[in-house]
């Protein structure tokens, strides 16, 4: 049955195809006239747009809504002279402007004529206009507090370079803006006509435009760049592990700024210091060993070496992930700095030569005054003779040997420097001769005040001076074993490197004082340090002699030069038997 209906349909439509169209047209015209009057009051029909923001099929409420959101987040810039770059850019509330999206959206229909039209639902939007006319509302308290808060009395804003930023963990350009001078009064009558919309508005005016150095281009040049550099992070390798630091570490650690006049970027040493250290710093960490050096007079009989130790460098760390990343390169090797074990000398010395103590102290005992003497031979027969060596005196003017020593400690270390001015128009060079070759003592008192007497104290000692101390004022006091013991480690290279020990030395060459050592020795170099001061003379020296070099200090109280040079003198002689 359903096939013979069928069949008689298909037939009638065979036989009467116009009709047969008409009908079905008329058919499908009738249902989308139908579906266009059914179509929401509500709701704008599709393709509306306004200023290019696409609100097709969206409902008015929502269209405002976004139409608000978009005018109060616009952007009205300000441009001096025509220039590219903004001379500052605000939003309307900034300014006081505020307007409502609703009378144009509400303007927006699908009149009832145009619902009858068939297909008019997919063209009705060009009928329909982009809506009426945004009205303002402005608030010239509102603009007259932002323009005293961005320029002041006067009409100057301050030239803004563009940068780089890190937000929401992406590398971001901040925009540049001109600088410059314009009318207050001609500003202000310029916003307050202006006509902002939700696509933005741009206003020129004539003023005195200064440009930034840094473009905006350049800005966004650098943020793809560094953005692109540190996308895959970074792998710091030890030699036993490889630490992998996330690209959201790594950015947090960017601070961007001028250097030269370009726009750069670093690492930012305080940022990233707790990461380093608990994540890389520890694991590469090794303590300071120390090596024990056993001298027999002033000689190396043995070496037991220490472990290295081996701190990790954040600074150096972090230059060279900056140099990894910049040349494409994932890995890179830790960054450590390698400290030698500390030394500890275990001396010991042979037996005093009888023959020299006996001289020293039969001459000692047989001569007006007090003795206190310390030989000590860096050479040949490496004799040593002492007589009451250990006894403290009152060091006179040779207390300028550990002045001397504390001075090149801080020379080394880069503390001080050869040109720092010191006291008479002197800087530390002139000084430093003066106070060993004619034994200047306003020298001498600065550079001990600077020192202080604690800590000149505690580097004497640190040497194995024990005696000597600068603790109590006006009473320096030091030995003959003290100050021949400094002296002995001079030469032999046990403390200073050999740029200081050739310039103290080379000082005490030139010493004017020449009536002890140096005259009861005639044939041989002496480098001395002398001192005199009321009953007590003193002579601390290194002699450098034929018959090979020795140490010899001659501390007495109320003696003579004669005496001193007759001792030195009787001692060279013995040695040379």
């Amino acid at each position: 049955m359903l096939r013979e209906k069928f069949t008689a349909t298909k037939s009638w439509a065979a036989r009467h195809p116009r009709r047969f169209r008409a009908y079905t047209l008329g058919t499908i015209f009738g249902l989308i006239v139908v579906v266009q009057l059914l179509y929401p009051a509500s709701t704008l029909v599709p393709f509306s747009s306004i200023k290019e923001v696409k609100l097709g099929g969206v409902s008015k409420t929502d269209a405002i809504k976004t139409l608000d959101e978009k005018f109060n987040t616009s952007s009205v810039g300000v441009y001096l002279n025509n220039s590219n770059s903004a001379f500052f850019k605000a939003s309307p509330e900034e300014l006081g402007i505020s307007s409502s999206n609703e009378p144009r959206v509400q303007s927006m229909n699908y009149p009832f004529y145009l619902r009858l039209v068939p297909s008019s639902l997919f063209w009705a939007h060009i009928f329909n206009g982009k809506g009426a006319e945004l009205e303002y509302q402005r608030s010239e308290d509102t603009l007259s507090a932002f323009m005293a808060t961005t320029f002041g009395a006067a009409c100057h804003l301050d030239v803004r370079n563009a940068t780089v930023e890190l937000k929401n963990d992406t590398i971001q350009p901040v925009e540049a803006f001109s600088g410059g001078d314009c009318d207050f009064d001609e500003l202000r009558a310029t916003l307050l006509a202006i006509k902002p919309t939700i696509a933005g508005v741009r206003v020129s005016m004539l003023g005195n435009e200064m440009m930034p150095i840094i473009s905006t281009k350049e800005a966004e040049a650098l943020a793809v760049h560094v953005e692109d550099a540190t996308a895959e992070g970074a792998d710091i390798d030890d030699g036993d592990d490889t630490h992998f630091i996330p690209k959201e570490i790594l950015r947090s650690w960017l601070d961007f700024g001028v250097i030269e006049g370009k726009l750069d970027y670093w690492f930012n040493a305080e940022r990233s210091a707790d990461y380093l250290a608990e994540q890389i710093a520890s694991a590469v960490k090794k303590p300071t060993g120390e090596s024990v050096v056993t001298l027999r007079d002033f000689v190396e009989v043995g070496r037991d070496v220490g472990q290295s130790g081996i701190v990790f460098n954040q600074a150096k760390m972090l230059s060279s992930i900056q140099t990894a990343i910049e040349k494409g390169e994932k890995v890179v090797a830790v960054e450590v700095d390698t400290f030698q074990p500390t030394v500890k000398y275990k001396r010991t010395y042979s037996p005093s030569d009888s023959a020299l103590n006996v001289l020293i102290k039969k001459y000692a005992t047989s001569h007006p005054g007090t003795y206190g003497v310390s030989l000590r031979e860096l050479s040949g027969e490496r004799r040593n003779a002492s007589y009451r060596a250990s006894t403290q005196y009152t060091t006179a003017s040779t207390y300028k040997l550990f002045v001397a020593y504390s001075t090149l400690l801080r020379i080394e270390s880069g503390e001080w420097h050869w040109d720092d001015y010191v006291h008479g128009g002197r800087n530390l060079t002139e000084c430093f001769e003066d106070m060993i070759e004619i034994s200047d003592n306003d020298c001498a008192v600065t550079l001990l005040k600077k020192v202080t007497l604690k800590s000149i104290t505690d580097e004497a000692r640190a040497v194995g001076a024990v005696n000597t101390s600068f603790l109590v004022p006006f009473s320096i006091k030091s030995t003959a074993e003290d100050e021949s013991l400094l002296l002995a480690l001079l030469e032999t290279g046990q403390i200073l490197n050999q740029s200081s020990r050739d310039i103290w030395i080379a000082a005490m060459k030139n010493s004017v004082y020449r009536q002890g050592i140096h005259k009861g020795i005639p044939s041989a170099v002496v480098a001395d340090k002398v001192g005199f001061l009321d009953g007590w003379l003193h002579d601390a020296s290194i002699v450098y002699s034929p018959n090979g070099t020795y140490v010899l200090i001659i501390m007495t109280e109320n003696a003579s030069w004669g005496n001193i040079a007759e001792l030195a003198g009787q001692i060279e002689t013995l040695r040379t038997k």
